[in-house]
């Protein structure tokens, strides 16, 4: 998938997180892997970096 692609996907249901980035991240998203279970990515030229994946909706939202 490219990245427009990404974007349109209802299942992979993109959200950018409003949580600041470190150095050289321009910005952090998350993805639906399962119902459970959500990834926070980061868009690197053509590729999606996996950053962190958690069973706990709300920590990838930093609200714990």
């Amino acid at each position: 998938m490219d990245w427009s692609e990404v974007e349109r996907d209802n299942s992979l249901n993109l959200e950018k997180v409003s949580l600041k980035p470190l150095g050289g991240i321009d910005a952090l998203y998350t993805i639906r892997i399962t119902q459970k279970i959500r990834v926070v990515v980061t868009r690197q030229d053509d590729f999606m970096r996996f950053i962190t994946v958690s069973s706990d909706h709300d920590r990838v939202y930093g609200k714990k």
